[in-house]
């Protein structure tokens, strides 16, 4: 063999042999969610099975499995919101916490009125104070609708927070799907809003937006 065809086969296998080793992937961050539940008087109504607000700790309870299932290192807050807002939880490790988490909320009587902006500013409190550790995301569960949240929402997706909005109840005109949707993060063309009027598929929703897999 020719020194020319010499040099040209080992040029092929050399070409070859960086096709097939990858390039390390750099560490996926774990994320950090704040779930922010409306606690209003009307999160009592019975249309949803067995209330609206136990539907949704439920589905929260769901949600928090999922991400653990995926991610081990993930961690929780929870804030509540009816005319005001409170934190419940703040940034705890879903593989220690999310038990208490869920007895906790099924302990709260919801009651009062509705201002959403309340909750996501509770919620953009939390996050701020975070160095870049964690992937922030915001679900956020509304029946009603209130406050001026528009503002707050688009400062939070502007620092690269994730929010899912989920509007609750018997019909979309429960509450306000214009703000709603303003407020929901938009993921390749399509909104992270959704409105849902059943226990079962509100549950199926929250384990979706755990995995990723969001059927809008």
């Amino acid at each position: 063999m020719t020194d020319n065809r010499i040099e040209l086969l080992r040029e092929l296998l050399a070409r070859r042999a960086r096709l097939w080793v990858s390039p390390p992937l750099a560490p996926r961050r774990p994320d950090h969610s704040v779930l922010v539940l409306d606690e209003s008087g009307s999160m009592e109504d019975l249309d949803i099975s067995p209330t609206r607000y136990l539907a949704g700790v439920a589905a929260a309870a769901e949600y928090m499995e999922e991400r653990l299932r995926g991610s081990p290192a993930d961690t929780c807050s929870i804030v509540l919101f009816n005319g005001r807002s409170r934190v419940l939880f703040e940034r705890r490790p879903l593989g220690d916490s999310r038990q208490a988490m869920v007895e906790r909320l099924r302990s709260i009587e919801p009651d009062d009125g509705t201002d959403i902006e309340k909750g996501l500013l509770a919620a953009q409190r939390l996050l701020t104070r975070e160095d870049g550790e964690y992937r922030q995301r915001i679900v956020l569960l509304t029946d009603g609708h209130g406050g001026r949240p528009e503002r707050v929402a688009a400062e939070l997706k502007r620092a690269g927070v994730l929010i899912d909005v989920i509007g609750v109840g018997g019909t979309p005109a429960a509450v306000n799907e214009v703000c709603l949707r303003a407020v929901a993060s938009v993921v390749d063309g399509k909104s992270r809003y959704r409105f849902i009027t059943n226990r079962a598929e509100l549950a199926d929703h929250f384990r979706s937006i755990a995995t990723g897999l969001v059927r809008v």
